[in-house]
């Protein structure tokens, strides 16, 4: 229990600096708004407890909500930022979260996320955004697809169709081809040929031959 209280206070301590402006909640049920004096630290083996500005004694640390935007200054270092993140993620209840945008996901408020961790997601976001700038937009595919069913080969020719199973009411493009024998289109992927009804089609980008191991 005292090992978790520990972990408890040491995460609150590397987000939360001495100083940090939060909300308290009074015994009464009133919500003072003051700030820390002190870290937070383990009392008598069984209790998580901070020291507070303008209050008398200390508060046990669930009573405790920092305020929006409170935490580390800006221009944390490297080593900071990786502390910090890696012991708010640490805090949560809510499952495993990996990152920050995945943490806004699962209910967490931006406002609760400390501003050390997400000044470093801001700017990694925009790093990646500046990398994916610098490479070009891709080139529309050429291939304009047919909705004449008609004009597409019936000789068993490959080809990529937009297509739907018998029984279904959806499709979506797949690699399949008439087949003469069985006077229908059929479906080639790594199952049985599977009947499909396509309504449009366009040819295939080649696929490059497999590499041979020469042999011994």
């Amino acid at each position: 229990m005292t090992k978790d209280l520990q972990k408890k206070c040491d995460i609150f301590n590397t987000l939360y600096p001495v100083g940090t402006e939060v909300f308290l909640l009074k015994d009464n049920g009133d919500v003072l708004e003051t700030a820390t004096r002190s870290p937070a630290q383990v009392l008598s083996g069984h209790s998580a407890v901070i020291w507070l500005e303008n209050v008398t004694g200390c508060y046990a640390l669930e009573r405790v909500r920092p305020k929006p935007n409170a935490g580390r200054p800006r221009g944390a270092t490297t080593e900071e930022v990786t502390k910090a993140y890696h012991a708010w993620l640490a805090g949560f209840e809510r499952g495993r979260t990996i990152d920050v945008e995945m943490a806004f996901a699962a209910g967490y408020r931006a406002a609760s996320v400390p501003p050390i961790i997400r000044e470093a997601f801001a700017n990694e976001r925009a790093k990646e955004e500046a990398e994916h700038a610098a490479f070009p937009a891709p080139e529309a595919d050429p291939r304009e697809w047919n909705l004449d069913m008609s004009a597409a080969p019936h000789d068993g020719t490959i080809v990529e169709v937009c297509a739907r199973y018998p029984d279904a009411t959806a499709g979506f493009p797949r690699y399949a081809g008439f087949s003469p024998t069985a006077e229908c289109w059929l479906e080639y992927s790594r199952h049985l040929p599977q009947t499909v009804i396509p309504w449009a089609w366009r040819p295939r980008t080649a696929w490059p031959d497999m590499p041979r191991e020469p042999r011994s």
